[in-house]
């Protein structure tokens, strides 16, 4: 799922997306689900200044959703969109962790159980909640061992540039050849970890 800010009115924002609730997940998994992260928040400027941002996400290049942010105080933002229907405005507080090297780390603080949390999800009664408070799940957990090996060696090969010919690599750009390698072996350690037993089955029920 793609997101971006859009110039869109508020106006506009009310009357277009009046079908916001209605994008359903047949499984609650995070992947899937209209979130709200805020290291992408703070990548589009939305904490720089006081004025409305219009974050909207789609779906096979379809629009599903709009969310409109606006910078309260330090420690509040205000979201205002529309599910199911109806309007829905409320606040969402932050709190911070201080980092090793200075600064600050923000953080949402869920409006159920006030834990903090990167990510906020769309939950079923229309608004953003910590993964807990809205019962979803990863992708991973609903995988069998080889289904989550093979998820975890996409992710890792996707780092080094993709699947490759490892004797005509290709390497990334300003990655050293000592870890392009590292990641490659344990990709490959990864994908045979999770298909080797199942192999081994295989093989036998031919037998």
């Amino acid at each position: 799922m793609a997101e971006r800010f859009c110039p869109n009115s508020m106006k506009k924002l009310t009357n277009d997306f009046d079908n916001f609730g209605g994008v359903k997940m047949s499984k609650p998994i995070c992947e899937g689900t209209i979130d709200l992260n805020m290291s992408r928040l703070i990548k589009f400027g939305v904490f720089k200044e006081q004025s409305w941002h219009y974050l909207s996400w789609t779906r096979n290049d379809k629009l599903v959703g709009c969310v409109a942010v606006v910078l309260k105080n330090s420690a509040t933002i205000r979201l205002l969109h529309v599910y199911d229907g109806k309007r829905v405005d409320y606040h969402v507080h932050m709190t911070f962790t201080p980092c090793h090297f200075g600064g600050q780390r923000p953080w949402f603080v869920c409006p159920c159980c006030h834990r903090r949390a990167g990510v906020l999800y769309m939950s079923s009664g229309g608004r953003f909640l910590c993964r807990r408070c809205g019962g979803f799940c990863y992708q991973t957990q609903m995988e069998q061992p080889k289904g989550r090996a093979l998820i975890r060696n996409e992710r890792l090969m996707d780092r080094i540039g993709g699947l490759q010919d490892p004797d005509d690599p290709l390497k990334p750009k300003g990655m050293h050849w000592k870890t392009y390698w590292r990641i490659y072996d344990k990709a490959d350690a990864v994908y045979n970890r999770g298909w080797g037993g199942y192999l081994e089955n295989l093989i036998g029920m031919c037998l």
